[in-house]
Order: structure tokens, then sequence, then C-alpha cells
């Protein structure tokens, strides 16, 4: 069975064929680097924290990924951070607070109903 996705890597696999064909050697080697190494990262690291935690406790921490990526990116590529940047980097930690709180009172309600 042909499904969309299939149908559209075969519109575009002559393109990428032809492509690589002609790319050099250190691009092709940084796209798929790209393309494979933070993914791989990511989905082992999200592995693990859920091994480690629910699932509902882990999403919380989802929302540090901006922050980091804004601290890494200032001090490992010298990005100064403008001013909305680092306002809307100041809401997150909020945002996290908000959802750990609303977590744990609700497991706390959870426990006070069905000891009850």
């Amino acid at each position: 069975m042909i499904t969309p996705i299939r149908a559209s890597f075969a519109a575009f696999l002559p393109e990428l064929l032809a492509t690589l064909r002609t790319a050099p050697i250190p691009s092709t080697l940084v796209v798929l680097f790209l393309g494979v190494g933070p993914s791989a990262v990511a989905y082992l690291a999200w592995a693990h924290t859920v091994s480690k935690m629910s699932v509902s406790a882990a999403v919380g921490y989802l929302y540090l990924v901006p922050i980091l990526a804004l601290a890494l990116g200032w001090l490992l590529l010298d990005e100064a951070p403008r001013f909305l940047a680092l306002a809307g980097g100041a809401t997150t930690p909020g945002g996290v607070a908000l959802v750990r709180q609303t977590n744990a009172r609700r497991a706390r309600q959870f426990r006070l109903d069905s000891s009850g």
C-alpha cells in the first residue's frame, strides 16, 4: 500500500539522489549528523527520564528546553539574547512551577480521597 509519506518520498527521491552525487562529503555528513544525532540524543534522554519518573511528571521538564537553548546559545555561540527572549525565558520557569505545583496538589488530593 502506498501511503502519503511513501508517495512524497518517492516524488523527491530522484532529486535527492542527484544532489547526493554532487554534494561534498563533509556537507552530506553534517546534514546526516544533524538529522540523526540530535534526534537520537533527544529520544534517549526522554526514554531515560521516563524510566526514572512518570510521563506526567517528566513532561513539565520539557518547558526547560527554551531556557537551555538560550543559555547554550549565549555560552557556546556568543549570541547575546534580546530583551523579548529573556522575557519569554523568564515566563518558562513560572510555567514549570505551575505544572509541578498542580500535579503535586492533585496527587495529594487523590491520596486523601482514596484513604478516606
